[in-house]
């Protein structure tokens, strides 16, 4: 499994394995369910009594403690991963912000001196509207990237218990 492990991204291992684990534990109680029926089957043969409603809670309440754990566990890893993605993008919009801002004020500067002196406002108003129209791009590119709806798995996972949860009633 290292060997698996070793082709993924560092960021995506931690959230691979609480995946794994996931799989795992339902793997276990599949697998646990079958051997209970086999037992129940075997007792109702050999005349036995079922275990106690004390040991049944036992083993619902550990199950329902392992799962709440892997929930936990997925929203950690979902936590950093988003904390990472919005440093990164706070650090990229400030650095676009402050380079492009001086190269726009170099260049319009450069561009409105070219012009003869009765002409400069009329060229700084085009550099205005044009401005203008660039800002509104990059809002519209903004409001795309925060768009993403974080810990979007821990919320499915979520929904996918509640909706089980209440199949079982």
């Amino acid at each position: 499994m290292s060997e698996f492990l070793g082709i993924i991204p560092y960021r995506n291992r931690k959230l691979l394995k609480v995946i794994l684990a996931e799989i795992i534990a339902l793997a276990g109680n599949r697998l646990a369910s079958c051997a209970r029926g086999v037992m129940s089957h075997v007792m109702l043969e050999t005349n036995q009594h079922s275990p106690g409603l004390l040991s049944v809670a036992g083993r619902l309440a550990r199950t329902g403690v392992g799962a709440i754990q892997t929930r936990i566990e997925l929203f950690a890893v979902e936590w950093q991963e988003e904390r990472a993605r919005l440093m990164g993008t706070v650090f990229w919009a400030a650095t676009f912000i402050l380079l492009g801002v001086l190269a726009v004020l170099l260049f319009t500067a450069t561009i409105i001196f070219l012009f003869p002196q009765d002409a400069r406002v009329y060229v700084a108003a085009g550099f205005a509207v044009l401005y203008l129209l660039g800002a509104i791009g990059a809002w519209v590119g903004l409001r795309r990237i925060l768009d993403h709806q974080p810990f979007a798995e821990s919320i499915d996972q979520a929904k996918k218990d509640r909706a089980w949860l209440e199949s079982l009633s």
